[in-house]
This record gives structure tokens, sequence and C-alpha cells, in this order.
């Protein structure tokens, strides 16, 4: 039985979606110079946890699982920061990222031990989570100075009040993301 790659996702406003692939757009040099490989605009997520992979037979109870965990949770917002490279010394992935959030890293810590029987990686991810959308992925390059264009995105915030299970199909154009279930939090 082949498992399947899951995660937590949060949607990305129409408009926010608007402004990101206008910085896409302004830095189209990139392609070339750092290989790089633009995120579609329907992919656009801010990821709360990735799961990894998870076997089918799993699914229905983790759905379960995740929908009891989800409906005592209060909405809180995050607010866009910049956009930066996740890494700079070893550049892979080109990000939007929003401002530390100490409510967003609890929910991802307490979705972990939420889900941690259903996942093949049963340890806790040592860094904090940090929200953010991956906008590229770059091809291991060697150049470290990468200059981004940077856009006008006026303090947008984003509502997180609901959380969805997302599948990930690895394909040959890139990764196909499916939406499997939505998760509301209360009012």
């Amino acid at each position: 039985m082949t498992p399947q790659r899951l995660f937590l996702a949060i949607r990305v406003p129409e408009k926010l979606k608007k402004s990101f692939v206008r910085f896409q757009e302004k830095n189209t040099l990139l392609e070339k110079s750092a290989r790089v490989r633009w995120t579609p605009a329907e992919n656009f997520h801010v990821t709360l946890f990735f799961l990894g992979n998870v076997l089918p037979h799993h699914v229905p109870s983790l759905t379960q699982t995740l929908h009891n965990f989800f409906e005592d949770k209060s909405p809180f917002l995050i607010e866009f920061e910049r956009f930066c490279i996740r890494e700079p010394h070893d550049p892979r992935m080109i990000w939007a990222r929003f401002q530390d959030n100490e409510n967003f890293v609890q929910l991802s810590q307490k979705t972990f031990h939420t889900c941690r029987k259903y996942l093949e990686n049963k340890i806790p991810p040592r860094h904090k989570q940090i929200p953010h959308v991956t906008v590229a992925r770059m091809k291991k390059t060697k150049e470290t100075a990468l200059s981004l264009e940077q856009t006008s995105v006026e303090k947008e915030k984003i509502l997180i009040d609901h959380a969805e299970l997302w599948l990930s199909e690895q394909r040959q154009e890139g990764a196909k993301y499916r939406p499997l279930a939505h998760f509301s939090f209360s009012s």
C-alpha cells in the first residue's frame, strides 16, 4: 500500500495571491541565473504542518482526529513581512514570509502531537515553524548573493480560522496539490 504525502495548509486569499504573482513577474530574471521554478498560484498556501507519508487506510481516522482537534481552536491573524530567500547560505526556496507568530507556532506544535500516531517520523520538528508561502524553488546554485526585487504588499494579513488537509502528488511538471478535507475553527 503506497503512502500518501499529506500536509495541513491554510489557503491564501485571492488579493494576496495576486501580490505574490506580481512579485514573481518582477523577478523573472532569476529563472536563468538561479534556475528558479515558480510556484503556480493555485498551489499557494501557508503550511501549518507537514505530515509526510501517511498510509491511506489511516486517512479517515486522521481526518476525524483533525476535525475534533480544530473545532475548539480560536482564529488569529498572521501578517505578511517580506519576500526572502529561505536560507541565503544554501538557497533553495523563495518565501513570502509572515511575521513570527506565537499562536501559529503553538498550533503547529499541538498539531504534531495530535497527529503523531499517524506519522512515519514521530520525532518533533527541531525548528520553529515560520509562517510562509513558498513562491519559488531553486535548483542548487552556488549563487549566494541573489537579489530579490521586492514588490509592495501592504500589511496584508491572513485570518487563520481554518486548515485543510492536502495531498501532494509528485509529477514530472512539479507537485500538484489536492485538498482532501476542510477543518473550521470555532468562531
